[in-house]
C-alpha cells in the first residue's frame, strides 16, 4: 500500500496493489486475488467511515474500471482478470 498524505498529515489517498519484484522492476501483471480485494478494503476504509453510497460507475475497455461513489470517499477498483489495483482518495482532503 502507497499512501499520500494532506497538509496536515491525514491520509488523502491509498492505493493498493500486489507488486512482483523482478531484476529490472515490477511486474504488476499479477494482481490482487479478487477475494482478498473487498476484506482489503474494509480494512482500510470500515463501511462506517464511507458515508453514505452515491453512485456505482464500471468503465472497461480490456481493462475494467470500477469506481464507488460515496460522501467520504472514492474507491477504485482497476482489474482485468486479475484485480490490478485499489486506489481509496478521500473527498475531503486534497493530495499535495
Amino acid at each position: 500500500m502507497t499512501p499520500k498524505f494532506d497538509s496536515t498529515g491525514a491520509v488523502c489517498e491509498m492505493q493498493v496493489e500486489q507488486a512482483h519484484f523482478v531484476n529490472d522492476g515490477v511486474d504488476v501483471s499479477h494482481g490482487i486475488d479478487e477475494r482478498l480485494v473487498y476484506p482489503i478494503i474494509d480494512q482500510l476504509v470500515p463501511v462506517s467511515e464511507r458515508g453514505t453510497k452515491l453512485n456505482t460507475f464500471d468503465e472497461c475497455v480490456s481493462i475494467c474500471q470500477t469506481t464507488y461513489q460515496y460522501t467520504n470517499v472514492a474507491i477504485m477498483i482497476v482489474s482485468g482478470g486479475d484485480t490490478r489495483l485499489v486506489r481509496i482518495k478521500w473527498r475531503s482532503r486534497s493530495c499535495e
